[in-house]
């Protein structure tokens, strides 16, 4: 090993690189060490240099002394051993990071719960992120996984009812770590909803709407993402501006979106101990019953708006040129606001008509980017339209908006006699076409924050991208539907183990500066193949590479003792301790 200068972006940086060969032979170099700008490195010890060289030679030398002979009998059997995943060490290393082990160890001994329901959960974790599917599967799988005791499927489900009674002190728990990480409780918090779809066709009886208690939400035939009919449970979800998942809550299937805010807001706010918090989310939860419940709880909104939606006099103030501000250089996005008093009308469950004036400011934001779009949106259902103009029973059996509000129906009276009565004709409704152009690239945030620049509201609601990337990491890299298990604990436990392998997938992602999909392949991809007795020989991706110059530990030994390989567990262990959550 060695300490190389390279150039970048107009400044030298130092790290320390090891050589090798990669599989085609080629002379490669690997980052083993960054260690930062040169001239950082020479204002804070002009000596760092040599010091980084000492540390290049001790690793050499340890690395020599680590070489040894393996031996083969070449004439005897081949025992064709599977290869065994070594990713999931890095998995479990957060899950120690997190100090679920010995919280749940404690918490099993306190309520009386069989031995190793910790060890079943870890594994059950890192198999979500590993390989995603069953609990059975999982059971099958953990073999198959270096280091780890297999279990049999009774205690996956023993494991299951045990994580079901502690899931809110959980999710609590790991919320307070990331609170300690980032100096104290989120400035903002985002919200939405999402619904995972079940292998079954009827839902369950007894749905006790949006205020079921807390793990017996159930299954409700609802509108599915996926434009399913099978039945399917709601899931709200908060998360801070990073990405990383603070709280669900799981709500019955047949729950609309609108009304899950309250009852989260407050399991969120009671588990957590957060304070007054600032509510991030898109217009579904711009309804008149959610900001007036936030502005009585002294809380905090962002909510997107409309602009298709606004009244005569709002529109006007919207469209009028004087009050914009260019957001940017180009002069391609700009905004301007105003401060308005909003009457939130809403009646309650039993029949109660509410009323609350809100102070509120109205933020409008004009994009070329999404004029453009508007616009081609627009240009494609104009051409269906037309097709539907031309062939009127191809209109009547279409049933969804989209075209159909470009058409306009009109009753004729034929004059001419050629028609003994009045008819019906299709014309293309331009008017309307050209009325819906006026407002292409608007739209529009709601906030409390009156006092804050539009331009850091605005920042604010970008953000809230991330919530929607977080849901499609769950159900595609995690595969958490189809949900296949049907008791309301082990539904509840199943998005418990969900949540947590979606927390360790985001801080290895938030270390390393992967994606999702890259940091899911890397522990899938890190294996151990037995070699002989004690001895396994590494098959390790490149993109370990990123993976241990982040962690600082190596995993580039091509062969490994299992004393070796529960040493690097340890190193795991304590370097992943040392990062920031």
């Amino acid at each position: 090993m060695r300490v190389q200068i390279t150039k970048a972006r107009g400044h030298e940086y130092a790290a320390i690189v090891q050589a090798y060969r990669d599989q085609d032979g080629r002379p490669r170099n690997r980052t083993v060490e960054n260690l930062g700008r040169v001239d950082r490195l020479d204002a804070a010890d002009p000596g760092w240099r040599a010091a980084a060289e000492d540390r290049a030679a001790e690793a050499t030398a340890e690395r020599q002394e680590a070489r040894g002979v393996i031996a083969y009998d070449t004439a005897a059997p081949s025992a064709r051993l599977p290869a065994l995943n070594a990713g999931h060490l890095l998995a479990g290393a957060v899950w120690e990071r997190l100090g679920l082990d010995a919280w749940l160890k404690r918490l099993r001994r306190e309520r009386g719960r069989g031995p190793d329901v910790e060890h079943v959960a870890r594994t059950l974790v890192a198999a979500r992120i590993i390989w995603p599917g069953s609990k059975k599967a999982a059971c099958e799988k953990a073999p198959l996984m270096a280091l780890t005791k297999p279990f049999a499927l009774k205690d996956a489900y023993r494991a299951l009812d045990h994580l079901a009674e502690v899931s809110a002190l959980a999710q609590a728990r790991c919320a307070r770590l990331l609170d300690e990480g980032r100096g104290g409780p989120p400035e903002a918090v985002y919200y939405d909803v999402t619904n995972y779809f079940f292998a079954i066709d009827r839902g369950d009886d007894g749905a006790g709407g949006k205020d079921t208690p807390r793990g017996e939400a159930t299954r409700q035939k609802g509108c599915s993402k996926e434009h399913r009919v099978s039945p399917i449970i709601q899931m709200g979800l908060f998360m801070d501006s990073r990405g990383m998942p603070l709280r669900y809550r799981l709500f019955d299937g047949n729950v609309p979106d609108t009304s899950t805010l309250g009852a989260a807001l407050g399991d969120f706010r009671a588990s957590t101990g957060t304070g007054k918090v600032v509510v991030v989310a898109d217009k579904a939860m711009n309804t008149a019953r959610n900001t007036a419940m936030l502005d009585e709880a002294g809380d905090g909104w962002v909510f997107s708006a409309s602009a298709r939606q606004l009244d005569r006099q709002a529109r006007a103030w919207m469209l009028d040129d004087d009050g914009w501000e260019w957001l940017d250089a180009d002069q391609t996005v700009r905004a301007k606001s105003r401060i308005v008093e909003r009457v939130c009308k809403w009646q309650e469950p039993d029949g109660t008509r509410r009323r609350r004036i809100v102070t509120e400011k109205v933020i409008a934001r004009w994009s070329r980017d999404y004029a453009d779009r508007d616009a081609h949106t627009r240009a494609d259902l104009l051409a269906k339209a037309a097709a539907l103009v031309a062939d009127p029973p191809q209109y009547k059996a279409v049933t969804a908006k989209g075209a159909r509000k470009y058409v306009e129906e009109v009753t004729i009276d034929p004059a001419t006699g050629e028609a003994a009565e009045p008819v019906q004709v299709l014309l293309l409704d331009a008017a309307r076409a050209e009325a819906d152009a006026e407002l292409d690239g608007y739209w529009l945030v709601h906030t409390s924050l009156t006092g804050t620049p539009d331009r850091e509201v605005l920042d604010k609601y970008k953000e809230l991208w991330r919530i929607e990337d977080t849901f499609k990491v769950t159900k595609t890299d995690l595969r958490a539907r189809p949900v296949f298990v049907w008791t309301p604990a082990h539904i509840e436990a199943h998005f418990l183990v969900c949540f947590l392998a979606l927390l360790t997938e985001r801080l290895i992602e938030s270390w390393t500066h992967l994606p999702s999909g890259r940091v899911c392949e890397a522990l899938k991809g890190l294996s151990v193949k037995p070699a002989g007795p004690g001895v396994f020989l590494l098959d390790r991706p490149e993109v370990w590479d990123r993976i241990d110059a982040a962690l600082g530990v190596s995993s580039d030994h091509e062969w490994r003792t299992v004393q070796q390989l529960r040493a690097w567990r340890r190193d795991l262990v304590t370097a992943v301790a040392c990062l920031a959550t």
